[in-house]
């Protein structure tokens, strides 16, 4: 019996085994997709500008509207197309006049019917505009220049995508960068605050020291806890400019220093040529063609015109019942002399306007010059700083490590140890953020001078 009771037990066992798997798998399984559904594929910086092309909303809005602007401009062109138009009538007539002949003669003439009571009226009716002194030439020019200006502001829009991402990007490589220093300064203190209270279970530190390695450790965590924060926020930003669903954060498969924004060249002939190619001036020059058509289209002048119809008609004497085949066509010639004097003034509007344009793209392409001026002084700063950090961070390692051996060996206190050590990671905190700047220095460039030729348009 208690053989038995074993065996049963036994089995029972196994069942629950088999069970409990169970659950650890499907567990397992179900933690897998929320992790998958919260987290997108790594991204390189490339990756997410050709991703943000397709999916960013701004960008599919613009696209749309080139589509709209191109069938604007098939919708001119029709004018160059002869125009028809179907119709035909019906009327029933109750009553129909009649002519009675009176006259002295020897034979008398019956009553004429004059109309019917059925009148059938049917007929093609076309027209062409034979002649019209270029207008329609005009407005479909008109309408090319307006995709063209759809196709400026798609690549305007574009071009600020791509920076608001590579910012994002880079300010989410920085903060993962500063993350992973927290991490390894953390881990880092916390070996030595381990070091720490043995020595001081020995009676050779002091309960100062041991508490300022403990907060020391506290520093590290805080500055993890904030920049793991961050990140969070960084990614969600930059998934909002991909046009990625906000569930899925984008993984920064780059880090800062593989990072590389190619800037421009800064010379004055290359920046008059960037400039004066930057999407704003494009656009400008577009409406300046934009208004000398309008000049084209207000000036008066004549047009010629072809109209002709056919079709079957009844109510013709002397038979009004038979339907006949008839037709006609001809010219038509019309030409506006006056208009009260609106054609010169919007001449005089358009001229005006002309100019008002060329002293706003002469402004852009001066205000272009001071920032690239500006930037580049900067761009000078932050290399020269960044060239004495890291020759700062190569003495701060130096020392850093005698600082381990002198505190291993008892010369140096650990708070002295601990100084070092702080010093060490706020140079290397510099030396990224250094990195940072020059990077958004670069970007700044490319911003100002529309350049952006790793974008795939």
């Amino acid at each position: 019996m208690f053989t038995v009771f074993l065996k049963v037990l036994a089995v029972s066992g196994v069942i629950s085994f088999l069970i409990l798997m169970q659950r650890v798998v499907f567990w397992a399984g179900l933690l897998a997709v929320f992790a998958l559904a919260g987290h997108a594929a790594a991204l390189t910086l490339q990756g997410a500008l050709e991703l943000a092309l397709k999916q960013n909303h701004s960008v599919a809005t613009l696209q749309s509207r080139v589509i709209e602007s191109q069938t604007k401009v098939g919708t001119a062109r029709t004018a160059y197309l002869p125009q028809f138009q179907l119709s035909g009538s019906y009327t029933y007539n109750s009553r129909l006049p009649k002519l009675a002949i009176n006259l002295p003669l020897p034979i008398e003439f019956p009553e004429i019917q004059t109309a019917t009571h059925h009148v059938v009226d049917t007929r093609l009716q076309g027209g062409y505009l034979l002649l019209d002194f270029g207008k329609r030439r005009k407005a479909v020019s008109m309408a090319v220049l307006g995709r063209e200006m759809s196709e400026t502001a798609l690549a305007g829009t574009q071009d600020d995508v791509a920076y608001q991402v590579t910012r994002e990007y880079v300010t989410a490589a920085m903060i993962a960068e500063r993350a992973r220093l927290a991490e390894r300064y953390v881990a880092t203190s916390q070996r030595h605050l381990d070091d720490a209270r043995v020595l001081f279970d020995n009676g050779l530190v002091s309960q100062f020291d041991l508490l300022k390695s403990e907060m020391q450790v506290k520093v590290y965590q805080e500055q993890l806890a904030v920049a793991t924060a961050e990140l969070r926020s960084a990614q969600l930003s930059l998934a909002e400019s991909i046009g990625l669903d906000n569930t899925a954060l984008p993984e920064i498969a780059q880090s800062l220093a593989e990072l590389v924004v190619t800037a421009p060249e800064t010379t004055a002939p290359e920046v008059e040529r960037l400039a004066m190619q930057k999407p704003e001036v494009i656009a400008l020059r577009k409406q300046q063609e934009v208004s000398q058509l309008t000049i084209g289209l207000e000036q008066l002048r004549p047009s010629l015109s072809l109209v002709s119809f056919v079709g079957w008609k009844n109510s013709y004497l002397p038979d009004p019942d038979k339907l006949l085949f008839n037709y006609s066509g001809g010219a038509v010639v019309s030409y506006p002399i006056f208009d009260g004097g609106r054609a010169r003034a919007r001449r005089a509007e358009e001229i005006e306007r002309q100019r008002t344009l060329d002293l706003e793209i002469e402004q852009i392409v001066s205000q272009t010059t001071t920032a690239v001026e500006t930037l580049r002084a900067e761009t000078d700063k932050i290399s020269a700083k960044s060239r004495i950090t890291e020759e700062r961070l190569v003495l701060a390692r130096k020392a850093l490590e005698i600082a381990a051996v002198s505190f291993s060996t008892g010369l140096i206190t650990n708070s002295d140890y601990l100084d070092t050590e702080l010093e060490v990671q706020q140079i290397e905190t510099d030396a990224l953020a250094d990195r940072y700047s020059l990077l958004v220095a670069h970007l700044e460039l490319k911003r100002v001078l529309s350049y952006w030729p790793e974008l795939v348009r």
